[in-house]
């Protein structure tokens, strides 16, 4: 058995395009500022603000409800006193509950909303210190 060796020759005509120096510019940041970053930013996906409107639209609908139900009866005169007096109560604890869950959505909301804006000023902090020489 004899081997052959086979020459391959290949030519292309076709231009490759390199990214220009602006577009694929770079910088170097420290470590503690990218950890800090990434901290920041993971930090950002625990808040679950759809859960808690979930929950307070849900109770200020049974709270709605009861208290529609409650005016309904108000008028009867053969329901018992202990029932009417179940959907009053059922609508101010549903009301309560609604309202204190509106309060911790929102200030949830408020909490994240600061801690982008404190993303937003690292990044700026990072970016001031390259000099604008070096982005020429």
């Amino acid at each position: 058995m004899s081997q052959t060796t086979q020459e391959v020759h290949y030519q292309s005509e076709s231009s490759i395009e390199l990214p220009s120096p602006i577009k694929e510019r770079r910088r170097a940041i420290r470590k503690i500022d990218w950890e800090r970053c990434k901290r920041n930013i993971n930090r950002l996906k625990t808040y679950q603000t759809n859960y808690y409107s979930k929950i307070y639209s849900t109770s200020a609908g049974l709270a709605i409800s009861a208290f529609l139900s409650y005016l309904t009866i108000y008028e009867l005169t053969d329901i018992n006193i202990t029932t009417k007096n179940f959907f009053l109560l059922f609508t101010i604890f549903s009301s309560i509950f609604s309202v204190i869950f509106y309060l911790v959505d929102r200030k949830n909301i408020s909490q994240r909303h600061e801690d982008i804006e404190e993303i937003i000023t690292d990044m700026t902090d990072i970016e001031s210190t390259f000099s604008e020489e070096s982005e020429k």
